[in-house]
């Protein structure tokens, strides 16, 4: 007897692309993901640290981070020559974005983060007119790491904490 192995997904679904996939029928339809949350039960989300434009990925410089983002990249779409993909493009959060797009509170650090990816998103769904809260720190205000908000004992995360309790109370 033989066991099947199910195939591979077509791609490594982050949060803010699974809300996408969830409110863009054409992405569902074009990734062949099926929407299976009922309209309307998205209610806010947190975007935490993400990459939101999976084609940003490869524009990095510097040899560690170009080896890094380019294995993250091959993680996201599944394939070693991603960049040209069409896999890339539907991956990228950023060009998915509709006004049946949930309340979003979204923050990033300003040191080895996806800020730019997180500015960007903002930036789209301010476009659609999703009601989107935000929390950036300039460079000049001092390095504000990467996930910083899971580090509770800063003032930062602190900050973050307090304004994602506002954020949820607001939207739930």
């Amino acid at each position: 007897m033989s066991v099947e192995t199910p195939p591979a997904p077509k791609l490594l679904l982050n949060s803010s692309q699974i809300i996408a996939i969830q409110t863009n029928a054409d992405l569902a339809q074009r990734t062949g993901i099926e929407q299976v949350v009922p309209e309307d039960t998205i209610q806010a989300a947190l975007l935490y640290c993400g990459p939101y434009n999976v084609k940003q990925l490869a524009s990095v410089t510097g040899r560690f981070e170009k080896f890094f983002l380019n294995q993250l990249g091959w993680a996201y779409v599944g394939t070693r020559n991603w960049k040209d993909r069409g896999e890339a493009e539907e991956a990228s959060t950023t060009n998915h974005v509709t006004s049946d797009y949930p309340p979003i509170f979204i923050t990033d650090g300003n040191t080895g983060s996806f800020e730019q990816h997180g500015k960007e998103l903002e930036a789209r769904l301010q476009e659609a007119n999703v009601p989107v809260k935000s929390l950036f720190y300039p460079l000049s205000y001092g390095e504000v790491q990467h996930e910083y908000q899971f580090q509770l004992n800063t003032k930062e995360a602190m900050e973050c904490f307090e304004m994602t309790l506002t954020f949820l109370e607001e939207h739930l």
